[in-house]
């Protein structure tokens, strides 16, 4: 049976109780100060951020700065924004519809309201996925899927659900990159759009799980999500082996090709890290290293299109470590 929680979209009043009863054990601890010390200024990542306070801390006077952001926002136009940025933003507010779903100040025409608004511009940006990437096309599909999840219509998530399969299915190739998101002259966004196709594919498997349809173990060809989500891993470190850049020549003659800068890689990669909390939860008490590592310099981490305060929502507490991990 198809029965949206309408509670935060990516995850359930479990993960408020366990940031609850882990407060003082980081990352954790390091979240909620973040979450009590900050107050973003840009409007739509306050809506989040106050969205996120009602939850957590069932702030009912911060829910209802997202409520009034949300009344705005919806209703404005996106006819000048990058296409992208405009499937984000309006995913990010069908988030904080989530969010706030059952805030005093929400009233069944408010809702029903927001209801056709979300569908109206998801509508919108449907028909303009001729010409998008397949990051571009995952990040729609993400917000059809969180579209669905907004309307409590099975078939919209069930759509989703058979896109989700069909990218495992299709487009990952056994090493985890995906062909059609390589794009060799375009150097450093080849990476950008697999981190993209990464955090599209893990909030979808969030969504989903938090529904009961388990996306994190569906595989084919021996290809999962975690085979593409973990392929990017490698160039946190080493940007310079990204194979996918164009060769160059001089007076026709093959010269070393151009490399990816490590500061510029890096600084992509925290822009771009939510879905790495999301997937170091998924392995629980056992995390790859590399995401440890990564994680270990970036968070708290807020990830504005992917979540928001991801160490929040689903920070793991560690154990103590040893000399070597």
């Amino acid at each position: 049976m198809f029965t949206p929680t309408h509670f935060g979209l990516y995850f359930s009043a479990e993960a408020v109780k366990k940031a609850h009863d882990n407060a003082e054990r980081e990352p954790l601890k390091s979240a909620w100060a973040r979450l009590r010390e900050t107050n973003p200024l840009e409007p739509l990542s306050s809506a989040q951020w106050n969205g996120l306070r009602y939850r957590f801390d069932a702030n009912t006077q911060a829910g209802e700065f997202t409520v009034s952001i949300l009344m705005e926002h919806l209703t404005k136009s996106t006819d000048d924004t990058p296409y992208w940025h405009s499937v984000a933003e309006t995913l990010l507010l069908a988030q904080c519809i989530e969010l706030i779903r059952d805030h005093p100040a929400t009233t069944p025409a408010l809702k029903a309201h927001w209801r056709d608004l979300i569908f109206e511009r998801t509508g919108a940006l449907n028909q303009l996925t001729y010409d998008a990437s397949i990051a571009e096309s995952l990040w729609m599909n993400t917000l059809n899927m969180a579209t669905g999840i907004v309307l409590e219509r099975e078939p919209i998530f069930q759509d989703s659900v058979a896109y989700f399969k069909a990218i495992i299915d299709e487009e990952i190739h056994p090493e985890g990159y995906l062909p059609k998101a390589i794009d060799p002259e375009s150097g450093g966004q080849s990476l950008l759009n697999h981190l993209r196709i990464s955090e599209a594919l893990v909030l979808m498997a969030e969504m989903a799980r938090c529904i009961d349809v388990d996306l994190w173990r569906y595989s084919n060809r021996g290809v999962s999500l975690t085979t593409a989500t973990t392929y990017p891993l490698y160039y946190y470190f080493y940007p310079e082996k990204w194979k996918w850049v164009e060769e160059r020549y001089i007076g026709g003659k093959k010269v070393e090709a151009e490399v990816l800068d490590i500061d510029e890689t890096q600084q992509m990669f925290k822009k771009n890290s939510g879905y790495l909390e999301m997937l170091n939860a998924h392995y629980g008490t056992s995390p790859l290293k590399a995401i440890r590592m990564i994680l270990d310099e970036v968070r708290p981490v807020n990830d504005l299109y992917a979540g928001g305060l991801t160490t929040l929502t689903h920070g793991v507490t560690e154990g103590r470590r040893g000399l070597f991990g």
